[in-house]
């Protein structure tokens, strides 16, 4: 038993070791600097030597003499996009047909999940039949767009408030041409909370969002309807946008593949020390992931070379702000700590360096320009200012907040903010990666409240309080929500990157997913980690069992063992395995709800919608490990980047300064309670 544990954590590390070096797939390391040639063997070859446990019957190896089979409507629900691109290309089914599977799903069941806020049949169809292959690593695969502040033409842009109703966008964002750029059809657009603030999707225009694996529970926010619509086979991608966690969350409810990049590492997500939300689809299984990251410029980043005998993980289930943590999230985190450790890795249940409490409070002082932005929409819109019963109570409370906010109180929180992230920053020198649950508690029923009743009602009367006052119940009334997702907002606030990945399902269904979070620009790292953990067996729809899972040590030698003789015994090789605003953002918001996402989210509107000032506001079913899981080598085609030379407009700084701007302007013209 020990030899082969011994055999086992040896060959692991090899593998590991090019896996997790900083490197896009399509290359080849071979730096000068390293001679080892287990070095120079790159992640993609990595991925050439270890074999899943299942191959889709979508990916059977076919002989040479005998056609191809045909792609199903079974092999829709089960496939990846880089799978349903390939097959599109070996002539086995249409991107027309791909779509008009997409619809059947949609209809089928949207009534009951409303994930969708808007759908273009008749225009995805035509664009399917009209797409040329011009080499794009996603051709004519179906696309869900998060329909806040990814917008579309003629799509819905109202960022969920009941008087923006009916304001249509008048062109595409800059997401939508990038994710158009890749070859992706979008067939609709997906449901979030009202200006994304909160971590359901719940608005009163258009109604909550269910979960995509189980309807009875909630799917998350702000990005649910994205996540929902995956998880129940719409798409096997969706483009989604995180200012706290709003791609994270809905991931870790819905099973799938959350991935918040580093600030500055992606073209759409820029390197500002105040930028906290990012752009980023979502998916089902790693090369999906992987093929997102190098489109969207991770492939042009620097390769990093290291020993991973030297990665130290901490870990916590500690909730950040004090309050409690469910026993699954903390069976999920232990779980993973016993499996890695039984690979060899050093873990230190250790938490994370930061006041989590002021950090929240600084984060909602921030927010408040969401509530700013509302009633800006609103003046613009009907000329009156936004009245309690027609915008959600989180919305409400946060205009109350702004009108006592000025420029100081927005500098003193990001100082405060900034010295939290310098001290993650020598956490890092210890611990490359910090392991928590990615959410506190499993996906609450659908209709369960997150805000009291008594919280509601001073809500209601927030415009008698004072500044010190207002500024505690923003907090208290968000703590409800919160308690659910604590752990999300660290990597928004400091810029590092962080990854949801689906490796727990409790034994009524519901899934939960742990998060790995890493240094700045250290995004490579995370998604090596995901890498192994799916290609190990890791995922939660790979494991045999949720009914009488395995202790963790079992499943930590056990699983690894497994995937170690299937990768020697494999003569198969395994195949080699996104969201900014429009070039026109305007406005503003941002996460501050437990998902945080706050109108730090509602960024974006195109230039033509700009006359209305109405911005878009910037964010599976698988007991199948085919339904996540892609075997399938992408084409090495031509990367097709946005055009350089033109940083890109964020929506944070739009919505900051909107926000502020009417934070600052005299009472009469910021309509003042």
């Amino acid at each position: 038993m020990k030899r082969n544990l011994w055999h086992q954590r040896l060959l692991l590390s090899s593998l590991l070791f090019p896996l997790v070096l900083n490197a896009p797939l399509s290359q080849v390391a071979a730096q000068e600097s390293v001679t080892d040639p287990v070095v120079e063997t790159t992640a993609s070859q990595l991925e050439e030597t270890v074999t899943p446990t299942e191959t889709p019957s979508s990916e059977v190896v076919q002989a040479e003499d005998q056609p191809l089979a045909p792609f199903t409507k079974a092999d829709y629900e089960t496939s990846s996009a880089t799978q349903m691109a390939q097959a599109i290309r070996q002539g086995r089914v249409t991107s027309e047909q791909l779509v008009n599977w997409a619809f059947e799903e949609i209809e089928a069941k949207d009534g009951e999940l409303n994930a969708m806020i808007s759908t273009r049949k008749e225009a995805a169809l035509k664009e399917a039949r009209e797409l040329e292959d011009q080499g794009q690593p996603f051709y004519g695969v179906p696309l869900l767009l998060k329909g806040l502040g990814h917008t579309i033409k003629g799509g819905d842009n109202t960022n969920g408030l009941t008087y923006m109703e009916g304001t249509q966008s008048r062109s595409d964002s800059r997401i939508t041409k990038d994710l158009k750029k890749a070859g992706f059809i979008v067939v609709g657009q997906t449901n979030y909370p009202e200006l994304g603030l909160k971590n359901i999707s719940d608005s009163k225009l258009y109604g909550r969002s269910a979960n995509g694996l189980d309807p009875q529970y909630a799917a998350g926010g702000s990005s649910g309807g994205s996540a929902a619509g995956i998880a129940a086979h719409y798409a096997p991608v969706a483009s989604g946008s995180d200012a706290g966690g709003s791609i994270r969350i809905p991931a870790s409810w819905n099973g799938l593949i959350g991935y918040k990049p580093s600030r500055g590492v992606l073209d759409q997500n820029p390197d500002r020390p105040n930028l906290q939300v990012v752009h980023f689809p979502l998916t089902k299984n790693m090369t999906d992931m992987v093929g997102l990251f190098d489109f969207f410029g991770g492939s042009a980043y620097p390769e990093i070379p290291f020993d991973p005998k030297n990665i130290k993980i901490a870990y916590s289930t500690q909730s950040p702000v004090n309050t409690d943590v469910s026993p699954e999230a903390q069976e999920a985190v232990h779980q993973m700590v016993a499996y890695l450790k039984g690979l060899g890795f050093s873990l230190e249940e250790v938490a994370a360096p930061i006041d989590g409490v002021s950090l929240m409070h600084d984060y909602y002082t921030l927010a408040a320009a969401s509530g700013s932005f509302a009633n800006f929409l609103s003046q613009q819109k009907r000329k009156q200012a936004i009245q309690f019963d027609e915008v959600d109570p989180t919305t409400w409370v946060l205009y109350q907040y702004s009108q006592h906010l000025d420029k100081k109180d927005s500098e003193l929180a990001w100082q405060r903010i900034h010295e939290q992230a310098e001290k993650m920053k020598q956490f890092r020198q210890n611990y490359p990666l910090y392991l928590t649950p990615s959410t506190a508690f499993l996906a609450p029923k659908l209709e369960d409240p997150l805000l009291t009743a008594d919280h509601l009602q001073q809500i209601k009367e927030s415009h008698l309080l004072d500044k010190e006052a207002l500024a505690q119940l923003v907090y208290d009334q968000w703590l409800t929500a919160l308690r659910y997702t604590p752990f999300t907002q660290l990597a928004n606030l400091t810029g590092e990157p962080a990854i949801s990945l689906p490796t727990y399902q409790a034994e009524d269904g519901r899934t939960l997913g742990v998060q790995f979070q890493a240094g700045l620009k250290q995004d490579r790292l995370l998604l090596a980690v995901g890498q192994l953990l799916e290609q190990a067996g890791q995922f939660y729809y790979q494991k045999p069992s949720v009914s009488a899972p395995s202790t963790p040590e079992d499943q930590s030698e056990e699983a690894g063992q497994d995937s170690i003789d299937e990768s020697m015994e494999s003569e198969n090789p395994s195949p080699a395995p996104v969201d900014d605003e429009s070039d026109h953002e305007e406005a503003a918001g941002q996460d501050s709800n437990p998902d945080h996402s706050t109108s730090l989210e509602a960024t974006e509107t195109d230039s033509a919608d700009k006359d209305l000032v109405s911005n878009d506001s910037s964010e599976a079913t698988a007991s199948d490990p085919s339904d996540h899981q892609s075997q399938t080598k992408p084409l090495k085609s031509k990367t097709l980047l946005p055009e350089t030379g033109e940083a890109p407009i964020n929506g944070f700084w739009p919505a900051m300064m909107l926000g502020w701007v009417f934070v600052l302007w005299p009472s009469k013209i910021r309509g003042r309670k």
